[in-house]
């Protein structure tokens, strides 16, 4: 079996990252006692100023707030250090394979690994043409802040030893099993749209003020209408209020819309007028859905939904998510530009993985 695009990984070298978590690790085994000693030591009355005190019931009260950040935070690492975790296998996995292919294609050449390397190496690099340098750099938005002739050598270097392996790939057999990565990950109380038993889930976390969020809608809208019910597309509510203030009260006005029937012309609204997200704004957006007012005020007011919009938020951060729009398609984190060839890739993959 050839090598199915779903399992090519970055071969970014992550042996630092990687050195830093088990320094980590190592760190927190250490201070533990001294953690669990200090939690002992904080019940009670914590500071007395004159006749008053403040106890350690109030400044959870107080804290709670900040708290709830840092058990988020807490969360997004668990998950980003199982993602560099994986990595890490991934990077290893290449080059374990590539060692190999190495290998077996010295010994149809009949000289020993190091003397193939360097012959293929001065072929390759010579086959390189400019016009495919400067294609590799015009792709990398990271390079094209470099001037060419600084990155020029390593660029025609990356490319030569890719077309050696990826002819080796052709010529012997390679069969990678290790699984994309993926994320548990489910709808939760999403809104939906597209297949009710479909192939494949999107898991999409979105922020009703952030402006990447409506730059993808049109491009999720399409995948969903190009595979019809093979895809579900899953909304969660993911607001980012430390720089986006009114975000969380609009997460809960598409909330309060879809208790009648009307979440995704909510959606589109909001999206479409994003500057006007402020109370009243929801309000007469409500109106002009044809919504009614009273029921939908009632329910945006009270804060009906505010509690599932904080679900959506934990469930988001225990899947790593610290930005938006993040998307998840069969729980594979999907980032970069979310065009629909791009998400189509995945989506293919994924069909394909279903149909073995």
């Amino acid at each position: 079996m050839k090598q199915n695009s779903a399992i090519r990984r970055s071969r970014t070298a992550l042996f630092g990252a990687a050195a830093l978590a088990l320094v980590a690790v190592a760190w927190g085994a250490q201070n533990q006692g001294a953690r669990a000693a200090s939690q002992q030591k904080a019940e009670g009355t914590v500071a007395s100023v004159g006749s008053l005190t403040v106890d350690h019931a109030d400044l959870l009260k107080a804290a709670e707030p900040q708290l709830e950040g840092v058990a988020m935070e807490k969360l997004q690492c668990e998950s980003n250090a199982e993602k560099k975790r994986y990595d890490v296998l991934s990077f290893n996995l290449e080059r374990l394979v590539r060692e190999r292919l190495a290998e077996l294609g010295a010994e149809e050449a009949g000289v020993d690994k190091a003397a193939y390397l360097l012959q293929q190496g001065e072929t390759r690099r010579s086959a390189v043409t400019e016009s495919a340098i400067d294609q590799f750099i015009a792709g990398n938005q990271r390079l094209a802040r470099t001037p060419r002739e600084q990155i020029a050598p390593q660029v025609r270097a990356y490319l030569a030893e890719n077309a050696l392996y990826a002819d080796l790939e052709k010529k012997f057999d390679v069969d990678r099993s290790l699984e994309p990565y993926r994320v548990a990950v489910d709808a939760g109380k999403g809104v939906t749209k597209g297949g009710d038993k479909a192939t494949v889930e999107i898991v999409e976390f979105s922020d009703f003020q952030c402006p990447y969020c409506k730059q993808v809608t049109p491009a999720l809208d399409s995948v969903v209408e190009k595979y019809g019910d093979k895809v579900k597309l899953v909304f969660r509510q993911f607001p980012l209020t430390s720089i986006h203030p009114e975000a969380f009260k609009a997460s809960e006005a598409a909330l309060c819309a879809s208790d009648q029937g009307k979440f995704w012309e909510m959606h589109d609204l909001m999206f479409e007028e994003q500057r006007q997200l402020a109370l009243d704004n929801l309000k007469e957006k409500a109106e002009r859905l044809g919504l009614d007012a009273g029921e939908f005020n009632a329910c945006l007011d009270s804060g009906q939904y505010a509690a599932q919009v904080q679900a959506d938020l934990k469930a988001g951060a225990l899947a790593g998510v610290t930005g938006t729009p993040a998307l998840f398609i069969n729980g594979r984190p999907y980032s970069g530009a979310r065009t629909v060839a791009g998400m189509s890739e995945v989506i293919e993959e994924e069909l394909e993985l279903t149909d073995r």
